[in-house]
């Protein structure tokens, strides 16, 4: 009797034990789960700031360029310069790549892998916001930074074109939750932008400096989205792997198109 009983209070410890043991476990892959969750919400709210800030701050910069093209030269009797029209070029520079490459991109996604497309596209923001900013110390004539200006703005938004495509297309693959947050940094990306010129405003800077603020702060911006992107695949689970590599409706490829020309439209129509 008494070895019956001391086997069956060993057996009961034994059985608390291991449950007390599965429940730590179990507490730990739920803390871990929701980590990599919070981890992954944190990284499409950087890639959704990272889509707009680039062309927020460049656009914010629009009095340094118009100082910089302030000489005017007769024509046809009247004085005219490359301020008075400045605006116009940057818009139709600005919107017909993006149309462009957004359409581009709607058939380039089965040809060209998602990490390429992206992670380029990061990569060659970088390099022209680089040389813009480079540009502000480097002084020449009005014409050559003009025309370095507005290929630069081409190139700005083709780029930008093709990454707001690509990223539309991994956050439409995704719960909804993630749209959201992705939504939530495209919007705080304005945001940004407005507190910065009003900085540069109220600190009474002038326009070089302010300039060089509004072109290195999308510099740091693009490379921390860089980094965040090429961290997300290890935060991602086997099911959003496959379900990724899916392939994309045409339905879902005309919305994305629309959508993404009619923010940026939006974008450069807003008051400055």
């Amino acid at each position: 009797m008494r070895r019956f009983t001391t086997s069956y209070v060993h057996r009961q410890q034994n059985l608390l034990s291991e449950a007390t043991t599965s429940t730590f476990e179990g507490r730990l892959i739920f803390g871990h789960l929701s980590a990599a969750k919070c981890a992954r919400r944190r990284i499409f709210f950087i890639l959704g700031l990272g889509t707009l800030l680039p062309w927020n701050f460049f656009m914010t910069a629009s009095l340094y360029f118009e100082d910089r093209l302030n000489a005017t030269e007769r024509s046809n009797g009247t004085l005219v310069g490359h301020k008075d029209y400045f605006k116009s070029w940057m818009t139709l520079l600005s919107q017909l790549p993006l149309l462009l490459f957004t359409l581009l991109n709607s058939f380039l996604y089965q040809r060209i892998s998602e990490a390429v497309r992206i992670a380029g596209s990061l990569v060659f923001i970088l390099l022209l916001f680089i040389l813009t900013a480079v540009l502000v110390k480097v002084h020449m004539d009005e014409d050559r930074f003009f025309s370095v200006t507005m290929a630069t703005i081409w190139f700005i938004n083709s780029f930008g074109a093709v990454l707001q495509g690509s990223l539309f297309g991994l956050v439409g693959l995704l719960p909804q939750k993630y749209s959201a947050v992705f939504m939530s940094g495209q919007g705080v990306a304005g945001t940004f932008a407005a507190i910065a010129m009003l900085l540069a405003i109220g600190s009474d800077a002038d326009s070089e400096t302010a300039a060089l603020g509004y072109f290195i702060t999308p510099c740091v911006g693009t490379l921390v989205t860089l980094f965040s992107y090429l961290l997300l695949p290890n935060l991602v689970s086997k099911h959003c792997t496959t379900t990724l590599s899916t392939v994309h409706s045409p339905k879902f490829l005309i919305l994305q198109i629309i959508y993404g020309y009619f923010v940026c439209l939006s974008m450069s129509y807003a008051p400055q």
